[in-house]
């Protein structure tokens, strides 16, 4: 396995925009947002604006914590988060019950990765489509444990539905869940695997982490106060790029974004993975569930 060195001068002004939110976070202290509970009164009247608030801080609480977290792993400093190779993934994922099956259209692959009665006495392996074991399957993000999409062409992964409730609630007996990260990161190692074999050569690695369609309230809550955000019936797509915004480690503090980070500390330096470039949020349609992407620094 490469090492990709991380070791950096403290960020000054002059250097900023060289790495990503978490290499420059130190630079000087995170700025207030600007949205408050009246603002988000006047285009979500029907919110419940307290537990929202709740939700937005204790995200942000999260997210600050992930990035000094992440601050000495990027600095290779003591306590350093240690990196977790794909084997020891895999290992550990097979070892919990999980068993892993997947689709293909040329480069795009989806895949679900589910553990317990539904896939008892079933083998890991690529299928027609997913009726094939799931009994009245219709949706990746609804009707599985863990349902996902990767194209191996541009390192694009697209978290679909990914239930870890659902998970506790019927597998108790068979002991912890895997961290969503590592399902992740397991989901497109096996698909960047199987489309090396067809092509010849690996494509592109781990490039970006959509999470589609989102309905995790404490996320949802999160973003209802984020500067930028267009109420329920608005369009809109804002790009966080500064890493003194409390927005950004918000974000990536929810429910929904904080898998990215673990993942980057675990297996940057398989993928080259650097630090975190930005964090995308979009509601593409009036009343859509809002969808969000974060891009990764690499080398």
């Amino acid at each position: 396995m490469r090492t990709v060195s991380r070791i950096q001068p403290k960020a000054t002004p002059a250097s900023i925009g060289r790495a990503g939110l978490i290499g420059n976070s130190n630079a000087r202290p995170v700025v207030q947002r600007k949205r408050d509970a009246a603002a988000v009164l006047k285009t979500d009247p029907n919110s419940d604006v307290e537990e929202a608030e709740r939700d937005y801080t204790a995200s942000l609480e999260s997210g600050l914590k992930l990035r000094d977290k992440g601050l000495i792993w990027y600095q290779q400093g003591e306590g350093a988060t240690k990196p977790i190779d794909t084997e020891t993934t895999n290992t550990s994922i097979e070892a919990a019950g999980y068993k892993t099956f997947w689709t293909v259209d040329g480069s795009k692959f989806e895949l679900v990765t589910e553990r317990g009665d539904r896939v008892e006495g079933q083998e890991s392996r690529q299928l027609s489509g997913f009726g094939d074991v799931f009994e009245d399957f219709e949706d990746l993000g609804t009707d599985v444990m863990y349902g996902n999409s990767f194209d191996a062409a541009t390192g694009a992964f697209t978290a679909e539905g990914n239930w870890g409730n659902w998970d506790d609630d019927f597998n108790k007996k068979l002991g912890a869940r895997a961290k969503n990260s590592e399902i992740i990161w397991h989901q497109q190692a096996l698909a960047r695997s199987k489309y090396a074999q067809s092509v010849g050569g690996p494509g592109p690695t781990l490039d970006s982490i959509t999470r589609s369609a989102i309905n995790n309230d404490p996320t949802l809550h999160t973003l209802l106060f984020c500067d930028g955000w267009p109420g329920v019936k608005g369009v809109c797509q804002v790009t966080l790029e500064s890493p003194f915004s409390d927005d950004v480690w918000a974000l990536l503090g929810s429910p929904n974004g904080n898998s990215s980070v673990h993942l980057l500390m675990q297996h940057g330096e398989e993928f080259d993975g650097l630090d975190i470039r930005s964090v995308v949020y979009e509601v593409a349609n009036e009343g859509a569930a809002p969808s969000m992407t974060i891009n990764f620094v690499k080398q």
